[in-house]
């Protein structure tokens, strides 16, 4: 019998360690944002890779945009690199986010006008994949229930 009774204290013991993880869990989001902010950045790079929006590729360069450049480089968004290596993730106890401080950035993302009136194909490249929000659905269910 005394084994038993090892055996039910050993239980309860990882599910009062558990249950303490969990509690913990539930005030201090770092690690888990900090995950997701990762997560959220590599997505973002990932839409350098394959030049894709939402729901289409990118516009393809004008002639004239690819002879302008640097190396002669058809890379969309991508002549000197200064927009993609501008990407950066922040994350708090309760936010994650991923945002660049690069003035011409939200034009690209957007689309518009520029102030000498060239207009600039949306070539949105802030946004989060479907797969991702999968990924980041899974690691908050996972962090609530106390796995890493």
């Amino acid at each position: 019998m005394p084994k038993t009774d090892i055996k039910i204290k050993l239980k309860i013991e990882r599910f009062n360690k558990r249950l303490r993880k969990m509690r913990e869990n539930a005030t201090n989001k770092n690690p888990l944002t900090g995950k997701v902010a990762i997560v959220m950045h590599k997505d973002v790079m990932d839409h350098f890779k394959r030049e894709t929006g939402p729901d289409i590729r990118w516009q393809a360069l004008r002639l004239s945009t690819v002879k302008r450049r640097r190396k002669g480089s058809q890379e969309i968004l991508q002549d000197t690199g200064l927009l993609r290596a501008s990407i950066m993730l922040k994350n708090t106890k309760t936010t994650a986010s991923v945002f660049t401080n690069l003035k011409y950035a939200k034009i690209h993302n957007e689309g518009g006008r520029t102030p000498h009136g060239v207009k600039i194909p949306q070539r949105k490249f802030l946004w989060i994949s479907k797969d991702a929000m999968k990924l980041i659905g899974k690691m908050v269910g996972k962090f609530h229930i106390g796995e890493r």
